[in-house]
């Protein structure tokens, strides 16, 4: 079974997976959860997050934004959950440029590639064999909610 940490809108997105998932390992899916997973939970259950920035460049809060700010793209990152925000291994990532797009086109496209990118690597994420590529920690950037300036 999938265990689904979303907001409404993300819930929504991604409502019909979790609907075909029963019987199926238990895993946890993260997809605009403000909160850290607690690292028991972690370290007993798969768990995987679907961000909606390219990471480690667009790690933390309202990475569209950022990503629309300063880069001509906008990436949206399937990877496992460790004990903190946007830190664990990269299964893969998918670009798009942004320009033209409104912030909530930007959204609607993400989810989107955020559900393809999770459908095809759910069978892998269960097995235990999805490709693990471990983030550059040298390259991240982690932005805080207070961070943006949205007035």
């Amino acid at each position: 079974m999938i265990i689904f940490l979303g907001n409404r809108r993300s819930v929504e997105a991604y409502k019909h997976i979790v609907d075909e998932s029963k019987g199926d390992r238990d895993i946890v899916v993260s997809c605009q959860y403000p909160f850290l997973v607690p690292k028991s939970c972690v370290d007993h259950f798969t768990c995987v997050n679907i961000h909606y920035g390219l990471l480690p460049y667009f790690a933390g809060c309202n990475p569209i934004y950022w990503q629309m700010v300063k880069s001509d793209s906008v990436g949206v990152t399937l990877h496992y959950m460790d004990e903190n925000f946007d830190s664990g291994d990269i299964i893969e990532t998918f670009c798009f440029p942004h320009h033209g797009m409104t912030a909530d086109e930007c959204y609607e496209n993400c989810e989107k590639i955020g559900v393809s990118l999770f459908t095809r690597h759910y069978k892998s994420i269960l097995e235990g064999t999805a490709h693990r590529k471990k983030q550059d920690k040298t390259k991240r950037v982690y932005y805080k909610k207070s961070m943006a300036d949205f007035n």
